[in-house]
C-alpha cells in the first residue's frame, strides 16, 4: 500500500523497517512510527510539541466531542468495508484514534495510515493508535501511496491538497474535510484581541470532485479552567501570530463561554 518515497516502489512494512526492492530503507522508530520525509530534517515543520500537548490537553476532556461524533457518523456513513482510510495532518491522533476503534467495532477490516509532516505529532499517534495502523511523517503534498489506492482521505484542520487527494483516491472515493466557520472561537477573539474577525469560509468546491454533503456542527463550551483556556488558544494557528501581552490577557480569566462552530464537507472523487 505504501511506496518508496524514493522511487515511489512499494514498500514492505515490517515490524522493525520498511523496505522497497531497491533497498531504500526506513526504520520504525521506537515510538512506532516511520519518517518518509525525505527532507534534511523534519525539524520544525508542521505544529510544534507545545502546540500539540495543548491539543492533546483539551480534546482529551471532550471538549470536542461533538465534532468527533459528527467526523466518526460522516466516516462510517462513506467508508466501504475492508477499505483503506488515511488521515492526512493526523495531529497528536484524536479523532484517528477513536475513528479507528468505530472501524473495527463496527467489523469493518479497515486499513489505517495516519501522518502528519511534524515528527512529534507522529511520535504521539503511533503511540495512541499502536497496531491498528500505520504512522508515518510525510506530506501531504507529496504522499507515499499508489495512484487510485485510497478509499477515504480525512482532514481535519489540515492543509487541503488538492491534486495529491485527487490523485491518491480511487475513482468514487471520498474526501471528508474539517474547518472552521464564521463564528468559531469569537468569544475566545474578542477576550484576546482589540478588533476581532470571525473566520472566512475557506472550503469551496474542488476540481475533480463533487461536493456530496455539507454539515455545520455548532456548540457552545463553557470553560472554567484558566488552564483550559490556554490550552485552547495554545492549539490554535493565532498563538503563533499574537503578542505575548495580548495572549496574557487570557490569563487573568478563569471563566468563558466559547462558541464552536465546524463545516464538515464531503466530497466524491468523480468517476
Amino acid at each position: 500500500m505504501l511506496t518508496c518515497p524514493v522511487c515511489s516502489l512499494a514498500l514492505k512494512v515490517g515490524e522493525k523497517a520498511a523496505v522497497c526492492e531497491n533497498g531504500h530503507h526506513f526504520d520504525r522508530a521506537k515510538e512506532g512510527y516511520f519518517n518518509l520525509l525525505l527532507s534534511s530534517s523534519s525539524k520544525g515543520h508542521g505544529d510544534d510539541k507545545g502546540m500539540l500537548l495543548a491539543r492533546r490537553s483539551f480534546l482529551e476532556k471532550g471538549y470536542y466531542s461533538h465534532l468527533l461524533e459528527a467526523l466518526e457518523q460522516e466516516c462510517l456513513r462513506v467508508f466501504p468495508e475492508k477499505g483503506v482510510f488515511v488521515d492526512a495532518g493526523c495531529g497528536e491522533g484524536y479523532y484517528t484514534a477513536s475513528i479507528a476503534k468505530k472501524f473495527f467495532s463496527s467489523e469493518q477490516k479497515a486499513e489505517l495510515f495516519a501522518f502528519d509532516i511534524a515528527k512529534d505529532a507522529a511520535k504521539l499517534t503511533a503511540k495512541k493508535i499502536g497496531a491498528a495502523g500505520t504512522v508515518f511523517v510525510g506530506s501531504c503534498y507529496k504522499m507515499p501511496f499508489d495512484s487510485s489506492s485510497v478509499d477515504l482521505i480525512l482532514s481535519v484542520f489540515s492543509p487541503l491538497a488538492e491534486e495529491e487527494f485527487l490523485r491518491v483516491l480511487k475513482p468514487g472515493g471520498y474526501l471528508i474535510c474539517a474547518a472552521p466557520m464564521p463564528d468559531h472561537l469569537f468569544a475566545l477573539k474578542k477576550a484576546v484581541y482589540e478588533v476581532p474577525k470571525k473566520n472566512e469560509k475557506n472550503v469551496q468546491m474542488i476540481p475533480g470532485f463533487s461536493q456530496t454533503s455539507f454539515r455545520r456542527v455548532q456548540t457552545e463550551i463553557d470553560l472554567s479552567c484558566g488552564e483550559d483556556i490556554l490550552a485552547l488558544f495554545g492549539m490554535t494557528p493565532y498563538s503563533h501570530k499574537t503578542s505575548r501581552e495580548d495572549i496574557a490577557k487570557l490569563s487573568v480569566i478563569s471563566k468563558i463561554c466559547v462558541e464552536t462552530d465546524f463545516g464538515i464537507y464531503t466530497y466524491r472523487k468523480e468517476v
